[in-house]
């Protein structure tokens, strides 16, 4: 008998550790352009996790994307006119793309199926995708070099 309370109580703990368990962040950001992906920057967020018996929230406050940018790689466009965005948790959050300069958030770019339009002009940009999921927000940033 004590045999199989002791097993009942590892599996009761074993589900309510899986239940109370969630992600504290958004999920990884990715960007394809060329055939390559390239990983965003993460930057500010919000994020909130559901448990069992109580919710928890995560704000985590970064530089501006210009900033993150200043350590980061620019990505090569390469021929592509468009850039895919995907997620590390493979699901679509609502997202807005902006590109960014040493003043703050200047254009907005079109973004429509996961795919931005990328700028004509040749050059070093700062593109920022903000992204609005079920349990928050995030900002993640990549700069691109368009060829």
């Amino acid at each position: 008998m004590k045999k199989i309370t002791a097993l009942w109580l590892i599996i009761l703990t074993g589900v309510l550790l899986t239940a109370c368990s969630g992600t504290s962040e958004p999920p990884d950001g990715f960007m394809t352009m060329n055939k390559e992906v390239t990983e965003m920057a993460k930057g500010t967020y919000e994020w909130t996790n559901e448990g069992l018996f109580s919710d928890s929230q995560v704000t985590a406050d970064a530089g501006t994307p210009y900033e993150i940018a200043e350590n980061v790689e620019a990505a090569p466009s390469g021929d592509d006119k468009t850039a895919v965005i995907t997620f590390s948790s493979g699901k679509t959050p609502e997202l807005s793309a902006f590109i960014w300069d040493d003043e703050g958030r200047q254009e907005q770019l079109p973004i429509e199926n996961e795919q931005v339009t990328l700028p004509e002009s040749e050059g070093r940009y700062i593109i920022e995708v903000f992204a609005e999921w079920e349990n928050g927000t995030g900002s993640y940033t990549l700069p691109v070099m368009i060829q």
